[in-house]
């Protein structure tokens, strides 16, 4: 199977899902994942019943009856020539939600086979839609493609994960990634880390990397990658035993705290070949300590979140505060063994920034490391996720000063540069060269420069191009305010358009009400509702983070900026997963906010919470509140011009339409979380509205003094 047939493919299953109204990224992307791997699971079952290890031993078949927490189960209807063989397509999927999140238990799959299913769900919509699903991989053999196709495969599906991302954590080019692995070159017998694992991009190239540096040269082949350039891959012949097993088990380690992204990464070393390798689920940076801010690594390589700032770091990393991608360049140092390397990608903040966490981590990069190399990457290299610049560093942990540092501008990437990326020689490509003068540090005039590490220290640890002398700074062009006008207006059609999607949608969630579904009470549901704490807020952590009206903005809660405060009652107000707050006086009455993971935090007095019941689902309560019924509730009793009322009492008989059975009101939730991809494309036009109008006064200036107006 070629690109051009795995894209084919994957369109297929993409229209199957967009079809039935499954849009959000992280969410298609998901399910199509559960399927390959079923089916994959019944190919792999099957080549290990042909040949038998372990002494000749027949392995005993992952689908068989299972003891799982006392209780029997029958994976065996969850085969997949089983399961795609019920002509019945609702008890199908039926079948498919039931057992599907048990393979997570499953004693006799790997770690990452038993995370991609850890907390899953199926979220399909109907058997109809999971038919035509299943029927687009009935004549697709995955395990007798070789491991670039199935890995390409799923390279070419993660692909649409990047704009869904939070936390500005976009997609690691795979180009830039196989440059900077072979900058690097780890080597059979070390230990490799990313503790910003993504999809695990950088886990992939190194097993690769490896791989081909232990493959006999008439088994080196050149295939086209998914993003069109050629690379080389090897099969690893001359690996012993032992190094294969370590190779599979203990080189590779991926560390991510997003739960929906970690699943990506699990299915990305299931078809490469190194699933029973570490892949936990943790936070690297920030929150307590664990096991594994003890173990030191060889190698290092990563490309942490771009955005966003915490206060939480850890201990050991010796800092209190900071970008969080200052922190994770923290995190390296501490985590390098001595001897060890690292690269990692960082925006341009990182070689100009120059607040306290800035400074200090770089004056302890120079003093601890061998920093040998900056390379500014070009604008471009990240679309269509931000346009911004970014660079990237390489360290060795010597325990000696930094004596010099090469700079390399790499200006072209062999590629357009813009958010429909293409690649082709039209485009110029300074990756070889880079790479070709890399060994020795080769300069070359505005290329590049060997900087001596008292230049970037005399200069305060500014290590961008500029400030350092090396290049001159680049003149900003600014678009025609005549076109600027005319893309905001497009765009504002936009947002409005997609606001009335969105709000069409939530409202015929709730319409829709069949025999199964019943009307209760908010207090019926939830219990009495509750007021909050009445404490003054401080700055300084004296107790629990205390959570306020003005702390809620669009939605969201960024707890690093939430304030403390004293409280002697902390138990009877300590905020939980799935609490739902209403903020119940000002322009915002009766908006509401799904509490999700919180810190040890308490609710000011100005907020009522209220906690969902066994009878009903957290997310789809919160979506009722979202709805045209709750808002018609909430202004009922207003006159004009006046602002509506919520409180306790109001709330606590608020009627809730709901499907009596949860699966149900999972599968709506899951409908509407598809409008998060919707709601991400409006918070989108909103910033490209907002950066545009602020573009426009320097253009409409820069025209008068062309003298053009």
């Amino acid at each position: 199977m070629d690109n051009a047939s795995l894209q084919n493919l994957l369109k297929r299953l993409c229209k199957v899902m967009w079809e039935a109204n499954v849009t959000n990224p992280i969410t298609y992307v998901t399910q199509i994942s559960y399927l390959i791997f079923l089916k994959m699971l019944e190919e792999m079952d099957a080549e290990h019943a042909e040949n038998p290890k372990n002494g000749g031993n027949k392995r005993q078949s992952i689908f068989t009856k299972v003891k799982i927490s006392g209780d029997w189960v029958d994976f065996g209807k969850l085969r997949w020539s089983v399961l795609t063989s019920d002509p019945d397509n609702a008890r199908m999927l039926e079948t498919l939600r039931t057992l599907l999140p048990k393979l997570a238990l499953h004693p006799a799959l790997s770690p990452a086979a038993r995370a991609l299913f850890e907390d899953s769900s199926v979220v399909i919509p109907d058997g109809a839609t999971l038919r035509k699903a299943v029927d687009s991989l009935k004549d697709v053999h995955l395990l007798s493609e070789d491991a670039d196709v199935k890995g390409d495969l799923f390279e070419i599906l993660v692909n649409d994960l990047g704009s869904q991302k939070k936390a500005a954590q976009f997609r690691t080019p795979r180009h830039l990634i196989r440059v900077i692995v072979e900058m690097v070159a780890p080597k059979i017998g070390e230990t490799v880390c990313d503790s910003a694992g993504g999809t695990g991009g950088f886990a992939i190239a190194a097993f690769e990397h490896i791989l081909l540096a232990n493959t006999s040269p008439e088994f080196v082949r050149e295939v086209v990658a998914p993003y069109g350039l050629p690379v080389k891959r090897g099969i690893g012949d001359r690996l012993k035993p032992s190094q294969w097993k370590f190779l599979q088990e203990g080189t590779l380690h991926i560390f991510e705290a997003d739960k929906d992204i970690i699943r990506m990464a699990a299915m990305n070393a299931v078809l490469q070949g190194f699933d029973r390798s570490p892949i936990v689920r943790r936070d690297s940076i920030c929150g307590s300590e664990d096991k594994w801010d003890e173990v030191q690594f060889d190698v290092i390589l990563e490309n942490p979140p771009f955005s966003g700032q915490r206060g939480d770091a850890k201990r050991s990393l010796r800092i209190e505060k900071g970008d969080k991608y200052v922190l994770f360049l923290a995190h390296a140092l501490r985590s390098l063994r001595p001897g060890g390397r690292a690269a990692i990608v960082f925006p341009n903040g990182i070689l100009f920034g120059d607040s306290n966490s800035h400074t200090e981590v770089k004056k302890r990069l120079l003093a601890e490391c061998d920093l040998q190399a900056v390379v500014t990457l070009p604008k471009g290299m990240f679309e269509p996720y931000t346009p911004n610049p970014t660079c990237f560093l390489v360290f060795q942990k010597t325990g000696r000063p930094t004596k010099e540092t090469w700079f390399y501008r790499v200006q072209g990437d062999g590629s357009s540069l813009k958010k429909a990326r293409k690649f082709g020689p039209q485009f110029p490509n300074d990756f070889p060269d880079l790479l070709k003068k890399w060994p020795k540090r080769q300069t070359a005039d505005g290329v590049a420069w060997r900087v001596p590490a008292e230049k970037i220290i005399a200069n305060g640890y500014k290590m961008s191009p500029v400030s350092l002398g090396l290049v001159e700074p680049e003149k900003t062009d600014h678009a025609e305010p005549e076109e600027i006008l005319s893309s905001v207006s497009e765009r504002e059609r936009k947002i409005m358009r997609i606001a009335e999607e969105m709000h069409a949608t939530v409202n015929l969630a709730f319409s829709e009400r069949g025999d199964g579904w019943d009307t209760d009470t908010v207090e019926a549901l939830c219990g009495k509702p509750q007021y909050g704490y009445t404490e003054s807020a401080a700055a300084s952590p004296i107790g629990p983070r205390f959570l306020r009206i003005t702390d809620i903005q669009a939605g969201k809660v960024n707890w690093e900026t939430v304030p403390y405060c004293r409280c002697n009652e902390v138990q009877k107000y300590r905020l939980s997963d799935g609490d739902i707050l209403f903020l119940r006086t000002g322009a915002t009455t009766g908006k509401n906010y799904l509490v999700k993971d919180p810190p040890e935090a308490v609710f000011a007095s100005y907020l009522i919470r209220i906690r969902p019941g066994s009878r009903i689902l957290p997310e789809f309560l919160w979506w009722y509140f979202q709805s045209g019924d709750y808002w018609d509730a909430v202004f009922s009793g207003t006159e004009d011009g006046n602002r509506p009322n919520m409180n306790g009492s109001k709330l606590a008989v608020l009627e809730v339409p709901f499907p009596k059975n949860k699966t149900e009101q999972r599968s709506i939730v899951a409908r509407l979380d598809a409008l998060r991809g919707k709601l991400d494309e409006l918070q989108r036009l909103q910033r490209e509205v907002a950066a545009e109008l602020a573009s426009f006064t320097p253009a409409l200036l820069a025209k008068a003094f062309r003298g053009e107006l």
